[in-house]
């Protein structure tokens, strides 16, 4: 509450449109691997979601007016409900995630099932289990969050992070000598630059 309370921006990502009835308390997310006849499984309607997320939104920015949401819809597919099933599933929270972001203002769609589904089809961007996306799947999507959120000087700040962690994870063979000197000053440099852009805010 204390987090939300205070967030300029949140981020929520719609995994599935299916839920569990237990006959006992009532709508559940996971079926916790009890026994299935304790449970009906449903699907959600598009209006169904968009209603929950309007109430829960005009209850956050009652105490948040200024916050904003990014919207996205997760790539992995939910294999155990068939393939069949989880094209309606996505396609379910795909409209519900539409109609949210034209009927309320500082809500926006990131597009990671799309990229993944649309752009990346190849399944060299997938995981041995052919569900989840991959290192190189996750780093694109992670470009493209980027392009699409951050400023110019943020993106230059990540692209300087990313170098400094890739020098601090490489342990030189050679530990003595120019080069060696040369690698110690070059990230100390990047510290430094680091620290100054992150006191700037950026």
């Amino acid at each position: 509450n204390e987090a939300l309370s205070n967030a300029k921006w949140l981020v929520i990502t719609w995994g599935t449109a299916f839920w569990y009835d237990h006959q006992a308390l009532g709508m559940v997310g996971k079926c916790h691997k009890q026994p299935s006849s304790s449970f009906k499984r449903k699907c959600s309607k598009p209006e169904d979601i968009l209603l929950v997320f309007n109430e829960f939104l005009a209850h956050q920015r009652s105490i948040n007016p200024e916050l904003k949401v990014i919207l996205t819809v997760s790539p992995v597919r939910h294999t155990r409900d068939t393939l069949i099933l989880n094209s309606v599933s996505k396609s379910t929270l795909r409209l519900a995630a539409q109609w949210a972001t034209e009927q309320n203002s500082g809500v926006f769609n990131f597009p990671s099932y799309e990229l993944v589904m649309d752009e990346l089809r190849e399944y060299r961007f997938f995981e041995s289990d052919l569900v989840h996306p991959n290192k190189e799947a996750i780093f694109y999507i992670w470009a493209r969050f980027e392009e699409q959120f951050f400023s110019f000087e943020t993106r230059q700040t990540n692209q300087l992070i990313r170098s400094f962690n890739q020098g601090k994870a490489h342990h030189p063979f050679v530990q003595f000598g120019n080069e060696y000197h040369r690698w110690q000053e070059d990230q100390k440099k990047k510290q430094v630059e680091i620290d100054r852009r992150l006191a700037e805010g950026f």
